[in-house]
């Protein structure tokens, strides 16, 4: 006998009492019909490990479900999201029934997400025959694996289609990361977006989310945290986790999507459970900004932080490479980001030449008296560049201070600048 107030869903062939998945927003519903990549970018936040020169590691090995069942599991159940259904991967178009997925889901908004090496015209035949369109698609434009000049023909070629009525075009933001670029990604990138230019197409910048707290995507270490989960993740075996990691390991699954009736429930936004794996999070989805964490030793509640800080990676970089952005940096205006990577590369050398640099870039900054105060120390370790000695002369008598620059000049020991 049903309790009162309990409410029953029923389609198809299922009957479920109490409907297990998340229906409202910001829930977001995954179906990752593959873990296979045509791909493999350096920086792709599906590595696990978002280290430079680390290649993307393998998931689990999947049995990836055939379109059929795909279809008949997610039309047989008993309740839609209120929001897109996304299909991705990995990339979903190299599933071999990626279009009778697409084509055959019903009552769904269908959001792709794409690299746009796939057969754009065959695939807005296939959904124009059903009568189907994608609610909204996402692809990024990847400098190592396609020339900008197809990138946008393809995206021209998608938006003339019509298959999609909200597309968006983007690149990863690697500004502030230089330790995944190189001159030649740059000028790819530089090149794809004067192409857009052109043919009017918008690109938006797309977030680099890989920092765990302000801290490199490494998996050195996990604890045990209190998190609240904002995904269905769906596996290419139909297996249901509200953690991607877990589905790359495949640990802790809640059920099949095939056997809706007998998947446990997934703890709604706000509900928190105790996750032995914070620190191995997917740094896509700890990133999305609906999940929270709370330490289960203070009770505090916490999401990550948006403006976490971009030196995460620079122990990775030569004092070479750090020296080189930070003078990058300076040069197009972004003197603090500058100064940070200057100084990084100073920690790694005790150079005194660099202090002139990271002298000029706190001047820059408006930090007057920390880019004195770098600019002494440089002539004092024996800088012997008379332009650290302009540099210096220029600065104080711009704050007042040519008495004690002087005193300080003078007390130089024999041979440095004077």
């Amino acid at each position: 006998m049903e309790r009162a107030g309990e409410e029953k869903f029923e389609a198809g062939s299922v009957a479920v009492k109490s409907f297990p998945l998340p229906l409202e927003e910001p829930h977001v519903w995954v179906c990752i019909l593959t873990a296979r990549c045509n791909m493999a970018c350096t920086y792709c936040i599906q590595k696990g490990m978002v280290l430079p020169g680390v290649p993307r590691r393998p998931w689990k090995r999947y049995d990836e479900m055939p379109g059929k069942e795909w279809v008949r599991a997610l039309n047989d159940l008993p309740a839609r999201p209120e929001h897109p259904l996304i299909l991705t991967g990995g990339e979903p178009t190299l599933h071999r029934d990626f279009l009778e997925i697409a084509a055959g889901l019903e009552g769904y908004r269908l959001d792709l997400t794409s690299n746009l090496a796939f057969d754009i015209a065959a695939a807005a035949r296939t959904m124009e025959k059903a009568g189907k369109r994608f609610y909204s698609s996402f692809h990024t434009y990847s400098p190592e694996h396609m020339s900008p000049e197809e990138f946008i023909d393809r995206a021209q070629l998608l938006l003339e289609t019509g298959m999609v009525e909200h597309p968006v075009f983007s690149f990863v933001d690697l500004e502030y990361f230089p330790q995944f670029r190189t001159d030649e990604t740059n000028a790819l990138l530089s090149r794809m977006l004067h192409a857009a230019l052109d043919k009017g197409i918008p690109i938006r910048r797309n977030e680099f989310r890989a920092n765990h707290l302000g801290s490199p995507f490494s998996r050195e270490s996990k604890k045990t945290m209190e998190c609240s989960s904002a995904w269905v993740n769906i596996a290419p075996d139909g297996e249901i986790y509200n953690c991607q990691f877990h589905l790359t390991q495949a640990r802790h699954s809640f059920g099949n999507i095939k056997r809706i009736g007998e998947v446990r429930p997934l703890p709604p936004l706000g509900v928190f459970f105790t996750c032995h794996d914070f620190g191995w999070c997917d740094p896509c989805h700890e990133n999305s900004g609906a999940g929270m964490f709370r330490d289960p030793a203070t009770g505090k509640i916490f999401r990550r932080d948006p403006e976490a800080s971009f030196m995460a990676y620079t122990r990775w970089l030569t004092p070479e490479e750090l020296a080189g952005a930070g003078r990058r940096f300076v040069k197009e205006g972004k003197a603090l980001e500058g100064a940070a990577f200057l100084s990084a590369a100073w920690e790694k050398t005790r150079d005194p030449a660099l202090l002139n640099d990271l002298g000029v870039a706190l001047w820059n900054a408006g930090r007057e008296k920390d880019a004195y105060e770098c600019l002494a120390l440089s002539l004092q370790q024996g800088n012997p560049d008379p332009v650290c000695k302009k540099n210096f002369l220029a600065l104080a008598r711009e704050t007042g201070r040519r008495a004690e620059a002087r005193l300080l000049l003078e007390a130089l020991p024999a041979g440095a600048a004077r």
